[in-house]
């Protein structure tokens, strides 16, 4: 049983599937943080008790993860960020109220799990007491671009779900205008949202005169971002904090060179 949230329904919607049973709650468009995800949750504490299953994994310390311990399931908690660094990076109400929704879901939660040592680190000793590592994990197939052959092409690559403070592509495209002039061919690639020709990106590096040799590509199926993956020199990371970078560890399976920060 999968449950999730979607804007633009009415009433909770339930699919039931052979082996797949997916009830999706109701979200507001706007505003939901102000009050906690409060109906949000209300929705999904009744579609978890009417649809009940013996163990939920609740991804992430927010509305998903309060409704779960709500529910009275035993739930475990998977903790992807921490919401303290999201919150300098992003100084701003909505992540203000997902660090109160992070503190509530810590404290009451039993059972937690961090994707990263680096996260697991963070936590509290008390909460470090209920928690166990379960690092993210790749897919064999991935390891069959690793041995295949392929030339590699004249680009650096980044990929980013975003374009903030937090993700730094600004300095990867400052970084890019300075190596360009020692390399003129070389071309920088940029993947994910907000990447693509008049995404936040492009219309970042046109304000301050940074398009040059840069391809702003934007999204792509996972199997193209692999591909561009394999296909570049050298695959760049520049975002201040990550829980567990995936792009990264993809990148270093296939056998791309990797440039990342300490906390990437």
């Amino acid at each position: 049983v999968a449950y999730t949230t979607s804007t633009g329904i009415s009433q909770p919607v339930v699919y039931e599937g052979k082996n797949l049973t997916t009830c999706i709650a109701r979200r507001r468009e706007r505003h939901a943080a102000r009050d906690l995800f409060k109906s949000e949750r209300k929705d999904l504490v009744e579609l978890m008790r009417s649809f009940p299953v013996n163990v939920i994994n609740a991804q992430w310390s927010y509305e998903f993860a309060w409704a779960a311990v709500d529910s009275g399931i035993p739930t475990l908690v998977t903790l992807r960020d921490h919401a303290l660094a999201i919150l300098k990076y992003h100084f701003d109400g909505y992540r203000f109220m997902r660090l109160i929704m992070n503190y509530i879901v810590l404290r009451r939660a039993r059972y937690l799990s961090t994707n990263s040592q680096y996260l697991f680190d963070l936590l509290s000793k008390k909460n470090r007491k209920k928690a166990c590592i379960i690092p993210n994990f790749y897919s064999k197939a991935l390891e069959e671009h690793s041995s295949a052959p392929g030339r590699k092409s004249n680009f650096i690559l980044s990929v980013s779900n975003g374009f903030s403070r937090y993700k730094n592509i600004q300095t990867g495209l400052r970084t890019f205008s300075i190596i360009k002039q020692k390399y003129p061919d070389l071309e920088y690639h940029l993947l994910g949202d907000d990447m693509g020709l008049g995404g936040a990106a492009h219309v970042y590096a046109r304000k301050n005169k940074l398009t040059d040799g840069v391809r702003f590509i934007g999204k792509l199926p996972f199997n193209q971002v692999i591909r561009k993956i394999r296909k570049a020199l050298v695959f760049l990371h520049p975002s201040r904090e990550e829980s567990f970078g995936m792009s990264v560890l993809e990148s270093m399976v296939i056998g791309t060179p990797v440039v990342a920060g300490y906390r990437s």
